[in-house]
C-alpha cells in the first residue's frame, strides 16, 4: 500500500506513525510492522520569469536579449550554475524542467530539506550571433549584474523568478537595449553583421581619459564610452555605435585628427571628420526613427538647435554664418544620408520658412557637441 504525503512537504507539524487498535474477543499474537518505507520521490521543476525596468520615460519596460544564469545555492561551498539561456524579445525566458533535488540537502546542517534552493541572475554580456558580442560594463571591465530574490526549498510545478530593476543601474538596461536596436537594424536592413560592440558606462562618470565626454576608442580595446550625463540620449548611445561598427568593418579611427575631438554638429572641420561623425549622427535616425538627433530624451524634444537638431528641417537657405553648409559640416552630410534614407522629397524651403524664429532663439549661443 502507498499514501503520497506531497501536500504535506515541507510541513514540521506532520509526523507519521502507525496505530494498532483491538479488544478481548479474539487474542491472537500483536501486530508485526516491516518493510516499511517513507520515500520522497522529487518532482519537475521549470523556472520561468521576466526582468522588468523603468526605461527613460519611466514606463515599464521589459529586458528584452538578455543573459539569464540560473543558480542553486550551496551555504557551505560555491553556487552551483545550473544553466543558461537569453531572454526572448519580450523579456521572457524559460529553463527546461528539471528534477526538484538537491544533494546538498542531504547533509546541510542548515537546511536539510532535499528541494532545490534557486535565484537567477541577468547580465549585460550577449552574443547575439556568431560574430557580434553585445555587452555594457562599468569602469572596472565588470558586467552588470542583476538578481532575483532566492527561493528556498522550492515546490515542484512552474517557479517564476521574475525581478523589478529599481535603482539607477537601469541606465545600463537602456545602453544595452539601444545596442541591440543598432544591431537589429544593421543586420535587418542590410543583411551584413555589423560586428561585437563594448559600452563603458557607470553612474556620475562623466570623462574616460582622453574623452572627455562620450566617445569611440579603439585602444586598448574597441569600445565605446558614455558619460553619465549623455546616457539619457539614445541618440548618442548610437551614434557612439556607429563610430565602432566603422571600426570593425574599416579598422578607421581618425585618433590623429584633432580638432574632430571637439566637433560640433554645425562646426566646419576636415573632410575626413565630418563624414565619419555625419555617418555617426545619421545612424541615429535611422535606428530611431525620427528626424532630430536628440541630445536629450527626444524626439524633438526641448530647446530646438541646442536639445536637439532637426536634421530634416535644416537646408542650404539657413544663415550661414550660424548653420554653416558644405560637405565639412558633420550635420549637413547626416543630414544629406537622411534624405537619400527616407521617401520624402521636401525640397530646399522647409526651414526658410522659420529661419528668423530660430536665429532669434540661437542668438549668442553655440551648438553642442
Amino acid at each position: 500500500m502507498q499514501f503520497g504525503l506531497d501536500s504535506y512537504l515541507g510541513d514540521s507539524s506532520v509526523w507519521v506513525g502507525w496505530l494498532f487498535e483491538s479488544d478481548s474477543t479474539v487474542q491472537y499474537e500483536g501486530p508485526w510492522v516491516d518493510d516499511i518505507l517513507i520515500e520522497y520521490m522529487p518532482g519537475q521543476v521549470i523556472v520561468q520569469g521576466q526582468l522588468r525596468y523603468l526605461d527613460r520615460q519611466n514606463n515599464p519596460a521589459s529586458g528584452s536579449f538578455v543573459k539569464v544564469y540560473l543558480y542553486e545555492e550551496d551555504p557551505w561551498g560555491q553556487d552551483d550554475l545550473l544553466d543558461t539561456t537569453v531572454t526572448d524579445a519580450s523579456g521572457f525566458y524559460q529553463f527546461p524542467a528539471r528534477v526538484n533535488w538537491d544533494e546538498d540537502g542531504r547533509t546541510d546542517s542548515i537546511d536539510r530539506d532535499p528541494r532545490l534552493d534557486l535565484y537567477v541572475v541577468w547580465e549585460t554580456d550577449v552574443k547575439d550571433s556568431q560574430t557580434a558580442r553585445r555587452r555594457v560594463l562599468n569602469l572596472d571591465s565588470e558586467t552588470y549584474r542583476f538578481y532575483s530574490k532566492k527561493q528556498m526549498n522550492v515546490r515542484s510545478g512552474v517557479v517564476d523568478l521574475s525581478e523589478n530593476v529599481r535603482d539607477d543601474q537601469r541606465v545600463a538596461l537602456w545602453i544595452f537595449q539601444d545596442l541591440r536596436r543598432a544591431w537589429e537594424y544593421v543586420i535587418n536592413t542590410s543583411g551584413l553583421d555589423p560586428g561585437s560592440v563594448t559600452a563603458f558606462w557607470q553612474k556620475d562618470q562623466n570623462t574616460l581619459l582622453p574623452c572627455n565626454s562620450s566617445c569611440f576608442l579603439a585602444l586598448p580595446v574597441p569600445s565605446i564610452f558614455i558619460a553619465d550625463k549623455d546616457a539619457m540620449s539614445k541618440d548618442t548611445v548610437v551614434h557612439e555605435t556607429g563610430h565602432h561598427y566603422m571600426w570593425n568593418k574599416t579598422g578607421w579611427w581618425l585618433w590623429w585628427d584633432i580638432g574632430c575631438y571637439n566637433h560640433q554638429l554645425f562646426s566646419q572641420e576636415s573632410l575626413e571628420c565630418a563624414w565619419s561623425e555625419g555617418w555617426a549622427d545619421f545612424l541615429p535616425l535611422a535606428v530611431n526613427r525620427d528626424w532630430c538627433f536628440d541630445f536629450g530624451i527626444g524626439p524633438c524634444t526641448g530647446t530646438p538647435d541646442y536639445d536637439y537638431y532637426n536634421l530634416e528641417a535644416h537646408s542650404r537657405d539657413d544663415d550661414q554664418r550660424v548653420f554653416p553648409g558644405g560637405d565639412r559640416v558633420e550635420g549637413r552630410v547626416a543630414g544629406a544620408l537622411y534624405d537619400l534614407f527616407d521617401a520624402q522629397n521636401e525640397g530646399y524651403l522647409n526651414f526658410a520658412q522659420n529661419n528668423g524664429r530660430f536665429l532669434r532663439n540661437q542668438k549668442g549661443r553655440q551648438p553642442r557637441p
